[in-house]
């Protein structure tokens, strides 16, 4: 037997970029135990659904993602983790760290028709007896 590598499925020119919806992201996340997190931890979670696409390129589309929801204040950035490269064991890098800023609350808008004094079924005002 010779030392060449068999064929690998990692890397083809016909594939096209890989999307990654910030809903699906923001589900991963709150799927993540610990309050704050990592882009890598996110496109672990992922990967379980998408068992046959490759971990960076999850990666790549995650990185874009976070970074869509910290422009909307969705997550923030909370730190750095220093890490030691498994290829170069004597170099370390840093990870950025983010965590979740607030969560999404579904609004209750006959609650604010009522203090509003709208009817809720109709959205007009409601007119006091007496006044």
């Amino acid at each position: 037997m010779t030392d060449t590598p068999l064929i690998r499925r990692e890397v083809t020119a016909d594939r096209g970029p890989l999307h990654i919806s910030t809903d699906e992201i923001y589900t991963a996340i709150c799927n993540i135990k610990g309050e704050s997190f990592t882009v890598r931890e996110i496109a672990n979670v992922i990967q379980r659904k998408r068992r046959c696409v490759q971990k960076q390129r999850i990666a790549n589309a995650v990185k874009t993602g976070v970074s869509w929801l910290v422009a909307r204040e969705a997550v923030e950035v909370s730190g750095s983790l220093r890490v030691r490269s498994r290829k170069q064991p004597k170099l370390f890098y840093l990870v950025t760290t983010y965590k979740l800023t607030r969560h999404p609350v579904v609004a209750d808008f006959t609650l604010l028709y009522k203090a509003l004094g709208l009817n809720p079924s109709h959205g007009i005002a409601i007119k006091e007896a007496g006044r």
